[in-house]
């Protein structure tokens, strides 16, 4: 959400998560956002206009951080909503809405964004979404009915439905929902000039590549409009986000897994849109959309890993780069280096096409006109995305019993398989 905000022509000045690994991965990527880690429910409307006047500080350290905040943005762990999961109504991280309205009511901002899974509309939900509704409501704030939304009518390659709460203080105008495009970019328009990474054997083993002229050329020839809007090798007007400095030559998030011989015939012989009988892993149709892509679980619920969709045009599951493309994301965007946490970290995010439809017809309700700004921006350290949930965990000194328990480790299941 954060990228798609900024695209839109939103400063992102703080952000908040409770898993150390996530919030490093968000600071490699945005580098004058400032890192709060920790429970939102623990964390203090104080602290959070802190962290945001520190994250101002990094844009203009001459100026003072104009108020009101414009706009709350989040999306409280979906994972006790979703229809795929047991759809506890009693899931503790269910309450986490109620922590957002919480936050929306003490920061005060303009106008807040809500996004969650399209199990929180369901009637088993209705009451934590009446109560959402009420507590806002009742605090001065015009509530719109949740926006039901699919990425796949906002520019991207993936059959992905969403629901946002959308809401403004009263004397704002409230947005609309946005327009979807006239077309979806379809699956080979997103990986289809990554189908021969399999010929890099060092991929078994590495994350990332580093290519020679001659095969960045090669690569840019197969690449799809959709892929060079992305990586800003077209101009894309509608992108206000800060240019980012990357080293093209640079793949990351391309470690391939490891399949056996049968493994890879048997995903050969299977057809567009099939599922493996076995692995039970649907083959991308390269024509149309990617199925929804999934995130898995975190070590304190099982560590386990979602079905990776077997790739169009080569016999393996995609790689976290390829999920990245399918999800939206500019190749300079970075995942942890170790592939569960990667696809965790795509599984989990709004897809920023996505995210910038909704924040546009907000910056559009506030008759706004953000600029671009000119120097790019450089990465923070690639180390951030190689460190250990206790590593990170000290970064951001964080209680070590606030960190996610290993469910598996207490089974008996060493956290080594999942990762």
């Amino acid at each position: 959400m954060a990228l798609g905000f900024e695209q839109a022509g939103f400063d992102v000045l703080a952000a908040v998560d409770l898993d150390p690994l996530h919030l490093a991965a968000h600071e490699r990527n945005f580098p004058l956002c400032e890192p709060v880690c920790g429970d939102v429910g623990e964390t203090t409307a104080e602290e959070l206009i802190e962290a945001a006047r520190r994250g101002w500080k990094r844009r203009d350290p001459g100026a003072p951080m104009p108020e009101p905040i414009d706009c709350v943005f989040g999306g409280p762990s979906c994972q006790g909503f979703s229809v795929i999961g047991p759809r506890d109504a009693d899931d503790p991280r269910n309450a986490l809405v109620s922590e957002f309205a919480r936050a929306v009511l003490e920061l005060r901002p303009r106008w807040f964004v809500m996004e969650n899974v399209p199990g929180l509309v369901s009637p088993r939900y209705r009451p934590t979404l009446e109560a959402f509704y009420e507590t806002l409501q009742t605090a001065g704030y015009e509530v719109d009915d949740p926006w039901s939304l699919n990425a796949s009518h906002h520019s991207v390659p993936q059959d992905r439905k969403r629901v946002f709460v959308v809401g403004a203080q009263v004397g704002e105008t409230l947005p609309s929902p946005p327009d979807p495009t006239k077309e979806a970019p379809t699956v080979r328009d997103a990986i289809g000039d990554l189908a021969r990474l399999g010929r890099f054997r060092s991929l078994r083993n590495r994350d990332a590549i580093e290519l020679r002229d001659d095969q960045l050329a090669a690569l840019d020839r197969r690449q799809s409009a959709y892929v060079r809007r992305l990586n800003g090798v077209e101009a894309d007007s509608d992108d206000l986000s800060d240019p980012r400095a990357w080293n093209r030559r640079l793949l990351t998030s391309v470690g391939l897994a490891s399949h056996s011989d049968d493994v890879a015939a048997r995903f050969k012989r299977l057809q567009p849109g099939e599922r493996d009988k076995i692995g039970r892993l649907p083959k991308l149709d390269p024509t149309r959309q990617s199925p929804t892509l999934r995130a898995g679980t975190g070590r304190d619920h099982g560590s386990f890993t979602a079905a990776r969709p077997v790739h169009h045009a080569s016999p393996r599951v995609i790689a976290v780069r390829e999920a990245a493309r399918l999800h939206g994301f500019p190749d300079w965007f970075s995942f942890h280096a170790t592939k569960w946490h990667g696809f965790r970290q795509v599984g989990n995010a709004v897809p920023p096409p996505l995210a910038r439809a909704v924040a546009k017809v907000v910056v559009e309700a506030g008759n706004a006109a953000p600029m671009r700004r000119g120097e790019p921006l450089q990465l923070g350290s690639e180390a951030l995305l190689e460190m250990t949930l206790d590593e990170a965990g000290a970064r951001y000194a964080l209680d070590p019993l606030k960190l996610p328990r290993n469910v598996r480790a207490i089974a008996g299941v060493g956290e080594r398989e999942a990762a």
